[in-house]
């Protein structure tokens, strides 16, 4: 929001609410986040760095500019982790690198979607009955003068997704921008830097003798061949029609149940949201519900054991 009352304001209180609790690592999901505003982006850089640059912003007429964070101290300086996925996208691939540059967190998942540019909603002509465009009008890079753009971040600690194959990136679009660099003009202070290896392998000795991550890769592979790469054509009937339709929403909803495995992960709400609910009981079922995919996402169980190691060794 242009008037400082979008995501960032809202996320602020809700990180207070935490803080209460006493909390000893926080976990951001990102995953199919597309994004947003660019100016929400920097508020929340701005919580967990103490001042400085957040990103570089190139216009099309060649001009750039670094955007900074102006505001000292921070809101939170525990272990931070940001679980993405190649649906993070544009904003929210903004901050999720934006923290990597400055190892204030471990990024968590699949490679980002790599949309690194920033649009505008221009009408087509003078005349308000006549219809709008988006255009263009700036990339963003990082700190280090580097660009997401058809790139992506790229994850600290890497977890098998389904989506892995699927060109569900920004670089498989036709007419996508290419890669280019930045002009740094002001450098960036990044805090000491993470163990990273010790969190990747142990990550990697629970999950590689698990056989739901095991499962993931091949199910990929199948979702692939049957849907994104089927080379043969279809039997112009209806039973043939109808057969291959409940083999493709047999095989999503397989994958969707491949991501909930039964977890001994304690999932529960902060005072503040008990408390609301005792005045909104409607909400009760809602909230369960959400409690509960918590606690059977695979991705949620093992970000929890990374941020754990990561506590162990702040």
């Amino acid at each position: 929001s242009p008037n400082g009352r979008g995501v960032s304001l809202d996320f602020a209180k809700e990180l207070y609410k935490l803080q209460k609790e006493n909390i000893e690592g926080l976990v951001i999901d990102l995953r199919f986040n597309g994004g947003g505003s660019m100016q929400e982006a920097i508020e929340l850089c701005g919580m967990f760095i103490d001042r400085g640059p957040v990103s570089i912003i190139k216009y099309n007429d060649g001009q750039s500019y670094t955007l900074k964070d102006t505001k000292r101290g921070t809101l939170f300086s525990k272990p931070l982790l940001i679980l993405v996925n190649s649906y993070s996208a544009s904003a929210s691939e903004f901050f999720a690198s934006t923290m990597q540059d400055y190892n204030r967190a471990v990024i968590v998942g699949s490679k980002t979607h790599g949309k690194s540019t920033a649009q505008t909603i221009m009408p087509v002509s003078v005349k308000e009955d006549l219809e709008f465009c988006k255009i263009t009008v700036e990339t963003f890079f990082r700190v280090t003068g580097k660009s997401l753009q058809a790139q992506g971040v790229i994850p600290d600690v890497k977890l098998p997704s389904i989506y892995d194959d699927l060109k569900s990136y920004e670089s498989n679009y036709q007419f996508a921008i290419k890669n280019q660099t930045a002009t740094v003009k002001l450098p960036h202070k990044p805090f000491a830097a993470i163990d990273v290896k010790t969190l990747v392998k142990k990550s990697k000795a629970r999950t590689e003798n698990q056989l739901v991550f095991n499962s993931i890769s091949d199910k990929n592979n199948k979702l692939k061949q049957s849907i994104f790469e089927k080379g043969e054509p279809y039997k112009l009937s209806l039973e043939a029609i109808d057969n291959s339709r409940k083999q493709k929403i047999n095989l999503i909803d397989s994958i969707f149940e491949t991501n909930k495995v039964p977890s001994p992960l304690l999932i529960k709400n902060t005072a503040a949201t008990e408390e609301v609910l005792t005045f909104n009981p409607e909400d009760k079922s809602e909230n369960k519900d959400h409690l509960e995919e918590l606690k059977n996402d695979i991705y949620i169980n093992e970000s929890y054991y990374i941020i754990k190691d990561l506590i162990n060794n702040f």
